[in-house]
């Protein structure tokens, strides 16, 4: 699935991680799964090809390569043994895509989000709505972003992405028309 600026990415590993994130075990097990610290909230953290992103007061969602998914997950499982926690493989569950060109006023036609560079930058990390559908989404740069859905939603994310980055359609909330 690629046409123009939206491009259906290749599946990733995506482990879900809830448990008291305050948690010295758990910071710990971070640490060594995904060489990183514990994201803010509503942050996104990059260490190579290991993320981490805030999904929610007891809740990190991890991408990694998927040939690195069972270890990591068997690492964790491993280190966390005896404090309350879930590590699930949720790969399966999501789609991921790359938006490239306008982003902020693409994703802003879709999101209550405020998408404006004070309020949404580089590192931040949002679960929102696209249009009627849950996802989440952050910036790779001022021209990239990716966004995340339900896999099972991908058709209607990636028809809707295409319609709203197409130039008709765009708003241009945060960059200035072209003649």
């Amino acid at each position: 699935m690629n046409t123009g600026p939206v491009r259906r990415l290749p599946d990733r590993g995506m482990l879900l991680l809830r448990g008291d994130l305050d948690a010295e075990p758990l910071r710990k097990a971070l640490r060594r799964g995904f060489d990183s610290e514990l994201p803010a909230t509503g942050k996104i953290i990059f260490t190579g090809e290991r993320t981490l992103a805030w999904m929610a007061p007891d809740e990190l969602l991890g991408f990694l390569p998927p040939a690195d998914l069972t270890a990591v997950m068997r690492q964790l499982v491993t280190d966390l043994q005896g404090v309350h926690h879930l590590v699930a493989d949720v790969s399966s569950l999501r789609a991921e895509f790359e938006l490239t060109g306008d982003v902020r006023d693409v994703l802003a036609k879709g999101t209550p989000a405020d998408l404006s560079p004070a309020s949404f930058g580089l590192g931040d990390f949002r679960r929102s709505r696209i249009g009627q559908l849950a996802a989440a989404f952050w910036l790779v740069d001022e021209n990239r972003a990716r966004v995340i859905c339900r896999r099972s939603e991908e058709e209607f994310m990636f028809d809707w992405l295409c319609r709203a980055s197409s130039p008709q359609n765009a708003p241009k909330y945060f960059h200035s028309r072209q003649a």
